[in-house]
């Protein structure tokens, strides 16, 4: 519009004006009216951010702390000394039990010899190796 107004006189100041000012108008009314859902919707917002921190804090009462057993180092030591056989394939062990895997029996026998392992189950694999379920001896 203002190209108008400069180069033609085409539309009148008067006019232009008017136009800038009812713009201006619906700019202001927009702004109050977020200012005013602003002050609607702020104690709403407030009270659920509270009722969400009552809840948090709550639940965090309920929860007990499990007390996982601890593992003891002589316990490990004594697995890590007792189980590098030259015929054990592989190894599981957890806690105080697991399972080991031997390729003849021979071996078994190096194993129930030991003191420290307990052998409590013996499993034939179809590949010709045995499983054992062991536990360690207190």
């Amino acid at each position: 519009m203002r190209k108008y107004i400069k180069n033609k006189n085409f539309i009148s100041k008067k006019f232009y004006n008017q136009k800038v000012q009812d713009e201006e108008n619906k700019q202001n009314r927009i702004c109050a009216l977020f200012i005013i859902i602003d002050l609607v919707l702020f104690p709403i917002a407030l009270e659920k951010i509270q009722e969400f921190k009552d809840k948090s804090i709550n639940c965090n009462n309920n929860i007990e702390q499990v007390s996982e057993p601890t593992i003891k180092l002589e316990n490990v030591s004594s697995w890590i000394n007792n189980i590098i056989i030259d015929g054990i394939e592989c190894a599981s062990i957890t806690q105080d039990g697991g399972k080991i895997e031997i390729n003849n029996l021979e071996i078994l026998k190096t194993i129930e010899s030991n003191e420290y392992i307990k052998i409590n189950s013996l499993i034939s694999n179809a590949n010709g190796n045995y499983t054992l379920g062991v536990e360690l001896n207190e």
